[in-house]
């Protein structure tokens, strides 16, 4: 996932029309990609002007996926979505369970280490295959720098406390030099 802007988040982008018969092509920024249907309706546009949307049918064209909304008939209409951001609402969102958390609760939040030096704030999550990794921006010398720190539960990963905005790890800034 990306960007939180209140309780709504950009899960995809509307990147082109597909076909003659109203079909839109979308860039999904969630895990797995398909997971972006789950969640109706969709808030389409930018963050300032956002229509519901609902879809009514998708399927993978190769490896784009292809969706068709409802009232969207042609590819003039879905020529006009072209461009537009997708988003929802957070709430629309699965709970987690304890000590799990969505990437985009841990971007800008503050990493601290465990005798409470402040090592930098979450600018983005990588995702490895071995595990997740959080790039964790600082400034040294006056030079704004980055760290990446895996993010490993109880071996790395200490603590996450939303209410404090702030992340302990068992981590030194030893460790950039």
């Amino acid at each position: 996932m990306n960007e939180l802007t209140n309780t709504r988040l950009r899960v995809g982008t509307v990147n082109g029309a597909h076909g003659i018969k109203g079909w839109n092509k979308v860039f999904s920024y969630t895990d797995p990609k398909e997971q972006i249907i789950s969640y109706q309706p969709w808030l389409v546009g930018s963050s300032a002007a956002l229509q519901p949307l609902e879809v009514i049918e998708w399927r993978w064209q190769g490896e784009r996926l292809v969706v068709r909304f409802k009232d969207v008939l042609s590819r003039n209409q879905a020529e006009t979505l072209v461009g537009r951001e997708v988003w929802i609402e957070q709430s629309q969102l699965e709970p987690l369970a304890e000590e799990e958390y969505y990437w985009h609760q841990l971007i800008g939040l503050s990493v601290i280490d465990e005798a409470g030096h402040a090592l930098g704030s979450v600018k983005s999550m990588l995702e490895t295959g071995a595990n997740d990794v959080m790039v964790v921006g600082f400034e040294r010398d006056a030079v704004h720098q980055e760290r990446l720190i895996p993010y490993v539960w109880d071996h790395i990963v200490k603590d996450v406390d939303l209410h404090r905005r702030r992340i302990t790890v068992a981590w030194s800034e030893d460790y950039d030099r």
